[in-house]
């Protein structure tokens, strides 16, 4: 067997085999292994991370500006929900949730409405009914081209409900979610998973001014 000579520490010498250096270099190539996959693995939850953080953000960006419209709906300006716009799913006669709303501030001013697509996933604020104008985006950065990792996934609207189970109409109730529709990890899990989704849900009431 070849061997490699190497200095002893009291100055001598001593063959160091073959088969020493390669599980030596074994060695080192295992723990190389083992640190670039914690490197990676620290660089995926950096991702999972700055995700998480700007998919909360955006929710609450978007539960401010539907709050800021929503606190001035006039209790005596709300039209009924229409069973045509009923979010899909709900069971009974009677709908508790829907994906439009129309109202106006006072009688003298116009109707608005939100509504939400579940098509194209769009959020749209019309505070003008009449006019020709189809609304604005609620979410305007909800395309996927701009830099962003937060979408709707959906929007409700509904009343409140008081404690023996019927509605309360001064009370405007709205849910949403929102997330990166698998983009943070995409690189290692199947993207259309949603269990591999990081998604932020919001539930919230709005009292309705008595006018």
């Amino acid at each position: 067997m070849r061997h490699m000579l190497i200095h002893s520490g009291r100055g001598g010498r001593r063959a160091l085999s073959v088969l020493e250096v390669l599980l030596g270099s074994m060695i080192v190539s295992v723990v190389m292994f083992f640190l670039f996959q914690v490197v990676i693995m620290l660089a995926r939850e950096s991702r999972v991370g700055v995700v998480q953080a700007e998919v909360s953000l955006r929710a609450d960006m978007i539960q401010d500006k539907l709050f800021n419209i929503l606190r001035h709906v006039s209790y005596n300006n709300i039209v009924q929900f229409s069973n045509t716009d009923a979010v899909p799913g709900q069971s009974g006669a009677t709908k508790a949730f829907f994906y439009r709303i129309i109202f106006r501030k006072d009688e003298f001013s116009p109707y608005q409405e939100l509504r939400f697509d579940p098509v194209t996933k769009k959020l749209v604020y019309d505070p003008d009914r009449s006019s020709t104008s189809t609304g604005d985006e609620v979410d305007l950065n909800a395309d996927e081209t701009n830099f962003s990792f937060g979408r709707l996934d959906y929007v409700w609207f509904g009343c409140g409900l008081q404690p023996g189970g019927l509605p309360d109409n001064s009370i405007i109730l709205t849910q949403f979610a929102i997330s990166d529709h698998g983009e943070a990890r995409k690189s290692y899990r199947n993207q259309t998973d949603e269990n591999s989704w990081i998604q932020t849900n919001r539930s919230f009431g709005v009292f309705i001014r008595n006018k």
